[in-house]
């Protein structure tokens, strides 16, 4: 899903967008797709059974972020998550601000639609123009981020809602040469993130990608191969 402001996602009155903002969208899209498919939420009765009928999501870059605030809410209507390139630093402080990160109707760029791909020649020049082309298209118009201090409620911070018996299976994917997603971020994240309660946590690295590892030639197979097997039958994988 495209958050407000985002693609197709048309921004609310205010023109921005916080990560609250997004957190609870996340979770109105969740329960109305397991609404629709007829899924049975995860309650305190049953706790040792979860629907496999729940949605899973799949949060990249910011929107890790995102996805991580949306399992430690307590969300009932989720299955899996996968946290994909999340930009997670345990030092990190966001300040306290409802200032938006850009002026109006700031314009976005070709090298700022390009800004994950950063192994030089990992992707054609002719697919990097027609993926800035329809970046660009979508998304003309930076959006404009508000209230970050909000993701300090992630661990380790003592403002964390993070409840360490959440059992939500949880899988971290990441490129070898992300420098936004350093493995030792990664593992850093894997260790506050706790022992799930017990549920399934695993970290997978794919080697030579950086942070668009799902749309590089050389890496997307292993890493549909990491998530897919993941979704489907909670395995994890050395790629």
């Amino acid at each position: 899903m495209d958050f407000r402001g985002f693609g197709l996602t048309p921004s609310d009155s205010s023109d921005t967008v916080s990560p609250s903002k997004c957190v609870e969208d996340c979770k109105t899209v969740l329960k109305w797709i397991a609404e629709r498919h007829g899924a049975n939420p995860n309650t305190a009765e049953a706790a040792n059974y979860r629907d496999q009928r729940l949605p899973s999501l799949i949060g990249w870059s910011q929107g890790a972020l995102i996805a991580q605030m949306v399992s430690q809410s307590n969300c009932e209507y989720l299955n899996k998550l996968v946290l994909f390139g999340s930009i997670y630093n345990r030092t990190l402080t966001y300040p306290t601000s409802s200032t938006p990160l850009h002026p109006l109707n700031t314009l976005n760029t070709k090298s700022s639609s390009l800004e994950d791909f950063t192994i030089e020649g990992s992707v054609l020049p002719s697919t990097a123009s027609a993926f800035s082309v329809a970046a660009l298209t979508v998304d003309p118009i930076k959006s404009r981020w508000t209230n970050l201090h909000e993701f300090n409620t992630l661990p380790p911070s003592p403002l964390s809602t993070y409840r360490i018996t959440d059992t939500t299976p949880v899988l971290l994917i990441t490129g070898s040469h992300d420098p936004y997603s350093s493995p030792q971020t990664q593992i850093e994240l894997f260790q506050d993130l706790g022992d799930r309660g017990g549920g399934d946590k695993s970290l997978v690295v794919i080697a030579g990608s950086d942070h668009a590892s799902h749309l590089l030639e050389g890496s997307r197979e292993r890493w549909k191969k990491a998530v897919n097997g993941f979704l489907e039958f909670g395995e994890s994988c050395s790629l």
